[in-house]
């Protein structure tokens, strides 16, 4: 599946090109998939358990975001796109799959309001709500990644992912402007 959303939309994949692909006939494949639905859903699902895997820490409360360092979390999530660089081009870049850019916004929204249950979590700038900070963050990250791929990974997933710190520090921490100046790291670029 992954193979073939490399090159082509999801939406025009079909039971018998995932069959030919993997070299098994339909009578096999229906024993473990309902639909071709079912396979990109599960698959969609372990793309993303990839890219947030490393928030796990966080989500645990075992690990604490800090307002003067980039989690390395966040890196993570670029290394991880980046890996695959070819297929989230075609899912996230210009005419990607709607279903999987919904998908990868609501995921990354939980995560947010998750991590903000925890009593010592940072809370950003509390006089907007908690769920439009987290579409925000979301929604900038998912920019992020898109920019990164559409300019062929020219900056480091440590670059992208201190840019990408800077862009959402006013989500997770205080917003006044000065203190995310002094407070963040230089970037080489």
């Amino acid at each position: 599946m992954l193979e073939l959303a490399e090159t082509q939309d999801l939406a025009e994949l079909t039971v018998h090109d995932i069959t030919r692909r993997a070299g098994v006939n339909r009578a096999t494949y229906y024993q473990h998939y309902r639909d071709k639905d079912e396979l990109i859903e599960q698959t969609i699902d372990e793309l993303l358990h990839e890219i947030f895997a490393g928030c796990a820490p966080v989500l645990a409360g075992v690990d604490h975001l800090e307002a003067d360092s980039v989690h390395p979390s966040v890196v993570q999530m670029f290394e991880q796109v980046g890996r695959r660089s070819d297929l989230y081009q075609r899912l996230i870049g210009h005419g990607g799959s709607a279903y999987f850019i919904q998908r990868f916004q609501d995921r990354n929204e939980q995560l947010y309001l998750q991590v903000w249950q925890f009593p010592d979590a940072p809370h950003g700038n509390n006089d907007i709500p908690a769920g439009v900070r987290a579409r925000f963050g979301a929604s900038a990250t998912l920019g992020l990644f898109s920019y990164w791929l559409e300019h062929g990974q020219t900056e480091t997933p440590e670059t992208m992912a201190a840019w990408c710190w800077r862009l959402v520090h006013p989500v997770w921490f205080d917003s006044d402007e000065s203190k995310v100046n002094s407070s963040l790291p230089e970037t080489g670029a």
